[in-house]
């Protein structure tokens, strides 16, 4: 019981943290947009965090999708 308890509560964790690393990447390209408008020189990292964060908020999400029998799929070019 205990165990199943523990998976629940990882399963769950990995899911807020794929949907505070989308809360993450929406505020960053708001931020960089915001500071381009005004003259500012944006940081260049935001780009490439998007892609990595966006891959992990899809991987931290499969196992609560798959529990409740929702596709989950994840394709790349390389």
């Amino acid at each position: 019981m205990f165990l199943i308890r523990l998976y629940n509560r990882i399963i769950t964790g990995l899911a807020v943290l794929g949907a505070a690393g989308l809360v993450f990447i929406s505020l960053a390209i708001i931020v960089a947009v915001v500071w381009r408008n005004t003259g500012f020189r944006p940081f260049q990292a935001p780009s490439s965090l998007v892609e990595y964060v966006m891959l992990f908020a899809t991987i931290a999400a499969a196992p609560v999708l798959l529990r409740h029998h929702l596709p989950a799929a994840i394709s790349s070019c390389v």
